[in-house]
């Protein structure tokens, strides 16, 4: 039988985690501290595979289902939906926004407030439009190199 929202909201902690299902291999698995995650099992061949869609309730019922969905097209097509989204994950986390911020934090800890501000100004306004969501595999020379022509044509250096 298929979960409903509420049925999700008011699943209660028990002394041993339990699991409810919603259908097409999509669970709510419910700890003993209260805690809800969503799961997604499926099989390769005769071996069960197991997926972690999220935390309830930062991913809700619907977003679960819609995830659910969309791994399921990737099975359709032939590739492993565990293969897919390790290398999503590796993608979002090597993004050169992700990269700046790592370096903001490590490298601006001891600088003045204004310079600070200057930096994440410029990196905001001319960088980030451009490479943010970028894989940093991605970026090549090339492209910085027309990202600076293009900022020096504004007439700025």
């Amino acid at each position: 039988m298929a979960l409903t929202e509420l049925g999700v909201k008011s699943a209660k902690p028990r002394d041993k985690e339990y699991m409810l299902g919603d259908g097409r291999g999509l669970w709510l698995l419910v700890k003993p501290n209260g805690k809800k995650y969503w799961r997604l099992r499926y099989w390769v061949g005769n071996k069960e595979r197991k997926i972690s869609l999220g935390v309830y309730p930062t991913v809700g019922l619907k977003d679960a289902r819609a995830k659910r969905d969309e791994l399921f097209k990737v099975r359709e097509k032939g590739d492993d939906p565990v293969e897919v989204l390790n290398a999503q994950k590796e993608d979002n986390i090597c993004t050169f926004k992700h990269i700046a911020e790592e370096w903001l934090k490590k490298h601006m800890a001891d600088k003045k407030e204004s310079y600070i501000k200057s930096v994440n100004l410029r990196l905001n306004k001319y960088i980030l439009p451009e490479f943010g969501d970028i894989p940093m595999k991605e970026i090549t020379s090339g492209a910085i190199l027309k990202l600076c022509r293009n900022i020096e044509a504004r007439g700025t250096i």
